[in-house]
C-alpha cells in the first residue's frame, strides 16, 4: 500500500522529468491520475496521444494520491478473481480502515466489479452505477471509476479514454456541482 510513488525514470535526475517506462502498471497508473487530474481539476480533457510524460511524472509528484492493494500478501504477478474476493474477505476490515482513512473523493477501482461491490458495502452501499463505468455517491459526493487492472488493460489507449477519461467527462457534464477537494 503507498501514499506516495515515483514515476521517475531510476537513475535520473528529478528535475528532467523522466517516465519510467518499464512497466505497464506504472506507466498506466501514472497516465491515468495525470488524465483525472487535468480533467478534474484543470477542466481539460487530455487524450491519449496528447499526454506529455513529462507533464506526467511533474502532476504524479505533486498531486496527492494513494494505492490500496486489495491483495496484502506478495507474490505472483496475476491474481483471479476467486483469489482477489478471498483477499478482500481475509482483509476486509483493514481494507475499510485504509478507505476510510484516506477519505479519497475519487477511487479508481481496478478489478472491474469485485472491488466496486465492497467499496459500495463500505459507504453503506451509497453508490449508484451511473454508466458501465462510473459509480456516484451522492450523500458522500464520492465518485468511482470502475475499470480495469492497470498491468492488464489490454490496449492503454482504448482503457485510458474509454474506460476512464470519456465515462469521466460525461459524469462532469451531468454533475457540475462535484468537486474534489485538492
Amino acid at each position: 500500500d503507498l501514499r506516495i510513488d515515483t514515476y521517475h525514470l531510476p537513475n535520473s535526475k528529478k528535475e528532467e522529468y523522466l517516465m519510467d517506462r518499464s512497466t505497464a502498471f506504472n506507466r498506466n497508473i501514472a497516465r491515468s491520475l495525470y488524465g483525472l487530474h487535468e480533467l478534474l481539476f484543470n477542466g481539460r480533457f487530455v487524450r491519449f496521444d496528447d499526454i506529455d510524460e513529462h507533464e506526467v511524472v511533474k502532476v504524479t509528484d505533486s498531486f496527492p494520491f494513494a494505492r490500496i492493494n486489495c491483495k496484502k500478501e506478495a507474490g505472483g504477478p496475476k491474481c483471479n478473481d476467486s483469489t482477489l474476493k478471498k483477499y478482500i474477505r481475509e482483509d476486509y476490515d483493514l481494507l475499510e480502515e485504509q478507505i476510510l482513512n484516506l477519505d479519497a473523493d475519487v477511487f479508481v477501482c481496478c478489478a472491474r466489479g469485485i472491488i466496486m461491490e465492497n467499496l459500495n458495502h463500505i459507504f453503506k452501499n451509497n453508490f449508484v452505477q451511473l454508466s458501465n463505468y462510473i459509480w456516484y455517491n451522492e450523500v458522500d459526493k464520492k465518485l468511482a471509476i470502475d475499470t480495469y487492472h492497470p498491468g492488464n488493460m489490454g490496449s492503454a489507449k482504448e482503457t485510458y479514454e474509454d474506460c476512464i477519461m470519456i465515462p469521466c467527462y460525461e459524469f462532469l457534464k451531468k454533475h457540475q456541482d462535484f468537486s474534489p477537494r485538492r
